[in-house]
């Protein structure tokens, strides 16, 4: 499942985040960002268990934030 998105991201033009000065995210999660109309926007694709929740390794989120003023974050 996370090759998939990942691949199905790239297609669409979402570029890999990695941002050194964050926490280590967990194995599965994975954001992505992307330019719209100008307005950076973040994909993020996460698990429970990166959370430390219960749940299903095939349980998953998918979240697309952005904002004009810089405040949207994965």
């Amino acid at each position: 499942m996370q090759s998939f998105y990942a691949k199905a991201a790239k297609v669409d033009g979402w570029t890999p985040e990695i941002d050194p000065t964050g926490p280590p995210r967990g194995q599965g999660e994975q954001c992505f960002t992307k330019t719209i109309d100008g307005t950076t926007a973040h994909l993020h694709l996460w698990y429970p268990a990166d959370l430390e929740a219960t749940g299903e390794r095939d349980q998953y989120g998918i979240e697309i934030t952005a904002s004009h003023d810089g405040g949207a974050w994965c």
